[in-house]
């Protein structure tokens, strides 16, 4: 059995890519074979606004703490509460990554540079401090 994820970018939803998807294995896999096709689970993507105040806060944040301004970076992943939280309540969201590339996130041997989870933390403070006033 063949297993497979799909990750969608904005202006994607999940109904229109199953749809899809289903189209393209009706027509190109051989009537030889049978196939089912299973939706575990799906999440809309969601892009953060740079733009926000929650965004130009956690920034002055990062270059209070590491000295340097941040790196905006649009990278794809999975946290379907991030779109719930923009659709249904209509509010800022925000994704503070502290990861060093060799952390090799969600594999067997993930790990986590402790000084960069310090600064991290320091970070996430300062922003908390700037953004309740």
């Amino acid at each position: 059995m063949a297993k497979f994820s799909m990750r969608l970018v904005p202006d994607q939803t999940p109904a229109k890519v199953k749809e899809q998807l289903l189209a393209y294995l009706e027509q190109h896999v051989p009537g030889t074979m049978t196939w089912e096709l299973i939706e575990h689970a799906h999440a809309n993507p969601a892009v953060i606004d740079t733009s926000s105040k929650a965004v130009k806060t956690a920034a002055r944040a990062f270059e209070e703490t590491w000295g340097k301004p941040p790196i905006y970076d649009r990278l794809g992943g999975t946290v379907p509460v991030v779109d719930m939280l923009q659709s249904e309540l209509g509010v800022d969201t925000l994704m503070l990554g502290f990861g060093l590339p060799d952390d090799n996130i969600h594999g067997p041997n993930e790990k986590q540079h402790m000084p960069t989870l310090y600064r991290g933390v320091e970070t996430v403070i300062r922003f908390l401090n700037e953004y309740g006033k």
